[in-house]
């Protein structure tokens, strides 16, 4: 939209004092012609834009100019810049950018004292240019609302054709989701986007539908069990990827038992063997049954 690129294009020259048309139209994926009609538009709304030509030339807002910014105190600059910056990470998005460009030139003119004490990242560890492009390809495509078709893996390892209707993206814990509806399966879905391959855009436009979205992450006719566990303290290190300390008790001979529920699904099944010989369920005996059976099974492979 125009009125955020002229915004964005204000708080750019506050925030690094003389920038490049070329620059410019780089960051907006723009025309240089383009650029400079948004600076005639910007000088014309009376914010002074002074143009200097030659090797350190650019667009520079004439000095003196500075925003009021007594609307947001200190600290709520650091956390709205740090969750700003972690999101970029994850997702490759002009418009995260720009309000990022914004926010940095409220406090352009002031000494501001930055927390070093927080961190925020997204991302997963490791290389996200490819989930970046996922994100980046599946907004664009629910924004003109046009169908996405992909190769989808599900839990089992079954693999299918999919085309959806994209209606949201979803960022919990790290992992992106996107719910749409399911042609295939007549009905709306969820879909992680590490188990998304040979993503592509259509050209097939659809009508959005309407959608709870308090209730997208919550799995239809999900069985929840409650689990009682006992871990070996050398699991102590990975305990916290998915327990609480709540949930966790210490013994005295060191072991931990844990108390939790989860939907029973896959995913349970997967954590509980991905601990091998250091964790022992207590409860409930069908589960112990279930992992068992699996442990059995992957004995007999190697026979």
């Amino acid at each position: 939209m125009k009125i955020d690129r002229l915004i964005t294009i204000i708080m750019m020259l506050i925030n690094k004092k003389r920038v490049t048309a070329k620059e410019l139209a780089e960051f907006f994926e723009v025309s240089v012609r383009t650029v400079q009609r948004d600076i005639d538009a910007i000088n014309i709304a009376g914010i002074p834009i002074v143009s200097y030509k030659g090797y350190e030339g650019g667009y520079e807002i004439l000095e003196g100019y500075k925003i009021d910014n007594n609307f947001v105190t200190e600290k709520e600059y650091d956390l709205l810049l740090k969750l700003l910056k972690g999101l970029e990470n994850v997702y490759d998005d002009p418009v995260v950018k720009g309000m990022a460009e914004k926010l940095k030139a409220v406090k352009a003119n002031d000494n501001v004292n930055i927390d070093k004490n927080l961190i925020m990242d997204f991302s997963h560890w490791g290389n996200s240019k490819r989930i970046k492009r996922k994100v980046s390809l599946i907004r664009d495509a629910i924004d003109i609302k046009c169908t996405i078709k992909f190769y989808y893996v599900d839990l089992n390892g079954k693999g299918t054709e999919r085309e959806i209707e994209p209606h949201t993206l979803i960022l919990k814990v790290n992992t992106w989701y996107v719910y749409g509806f399911c042609k295939l399966r007549g009905d709306f879905r969820l879909f992680k986007l590490t188990r998304i391959d040979k993503l592509e855009r259509t050209e097939n436009v659809f009508i959005p539908k309407d959608i709870e979205n308090h209730s997208l992450l919550t799995e239809k006719g999900s069985n929840y069990i409650h689990l009682k566990l006992k871990f070996h303290p050398s699991c102590m290190n990975r305990l916290d990827d998915y327990f609480e300390m709540e949930e966790m008790s210490f013994q005295e001979d060191g072991d931990i038992l844990v108390e939790v529920s989860y939907p029973e699904d896959e995913w349970v099944y997967s954590m509980l063997l991905s601990f091998g010989d250091k964790v022992e369920i207590l409860e409930p005996s069908h589960v112990k049954d279930i992992i068992l059976e699996r442990v059995k099974n992957i004995l007999d492979k190697y026979k």
